[in-house]
């Protein structure tokens, strides 16, 4: 598992120690140790992982880099979280490395992983509700949400005798799921996170997400994982995408084109795409920034 300084990552090697399970704690690597380990260098086969999803997009760009085939990962499952990211990119994490990616929800604030995730349905991520009281919100008056309305997901600590928090708004969007889960449990479901309220692009009076930009460049397969999104134009009037192009595929003639015409049918901006070349852009460390100023 990925497992730096951020707290989510201590106490889900905890509790994974726990149930037993042999931890790798690789921490920050680069792309040709987590290669080695997935080979077998340290002695053991890992057949699960966790880590940020935006890291595994990577490694599907990185690893065929250096002749390392993520088709041919022992991986079989992974757990990811700490970020909002979409089916999109589950689809390509799934495809990329034969292996069933699966959402967890935890924050930091609260006690890091553990405050709910997906079971083997994958209809949404059960709260533990013997911990946590959830509450969805209208994110501008505060006012309840009913049941299967979408705003911000609010949550009250029920375990915590030092720092207790009360109505905690988290910032993330999402919906309780009123109807039970086949699976059998009983806890409340809320619907994934795939978007935080406060990170969007605000250009000419149109609210930008990256997750719904995420979701049209994926469609394209001749475009790589990474790209981030920036304000552009003399009157900041201009939507500018940073995306790279897929190792060893040829965008159409009309690629380009048709990436912003697709963006365009569904928000009226200027677009203007940058297309690099692979391992071109900037990989900040840590969470993906897919909003950055010039």
């Amino acid at each position: 598992m990925q497992l730096g300084l951020f707290s989510g990552g201590h106490g889900m090697f905890g509790g994974l120690q726990q149930l037993g399970c042999p931890v790798i704690p690789v921490g920050p690597a680069h792309t040709p140790q987590i290669a080695d380990i997935l080979r077998g260098a340290l002695g053991v086969i890992p057949t699960a992982i966790v880590s940020l999803p935006t890291h595994m997009l990577r490694l599907l760009d990185s690893l065929p880099q250096i002749g390392y085939d993520p088709a041919q990962s022992p991986l079989r499952i992974g757990s990811f979280g700490a970020e909002a990211w979409t089916e999109a990119a589950r689809a390509r994490i799934e495809e990329g490395f034969g292996m069933r990616a699966v959402d967890s929800y935890g924050i930091g604030e609260l006690c890091g992983p553990g405050v709910g995730a997906e079971c083997e349905y994958r209809d949404g991520l059960h709260i533990w509700e013997d911990a946590f009281f959830p509450e969805i919100v209208d994110p501008q008056t505060g006012e309840l949400a009913p049941d299967g309305v979408p705003g911000e997901l609010v949550l009250t600590n029920l375990f915590r005798e030092v720092f207790p928090l009360l109505r905690y708004r988290t910032g993330d969007a999402a919906a309780i799921i009123p109807e039970p889960c086949s699976c059998g449990r009983a806890h409340r479901r809320i619907t994934r996170i795939s978007r935080r309220l406060d990170n969007v692009l605000i250009i000419t009076g149109v609210n930008l997400d990256p997750a719904d930009i995420e979701n049209i460049l994926y469609s394209f397969p001749w475009l790589a994982n990474e790209f981030y999104l920036e304000v552009g134009g003399s009157h900041h009037d201009e939507l500018i995408i940073h995306v790279e192009r897929k190792d060893g595929a040829t965008p159409p003639a009309d690629g380009e084109a048709a990436i912003a015409n697709t963006i365009r049918r569904a928000y009226p901006v200027r677009v203007a795409l940058r297309l690099h070349e692979p391992g071109q852009l900037e990989r900040l460390p840590g969470k993906a920034q897919r909003i950055r100023s010039k």
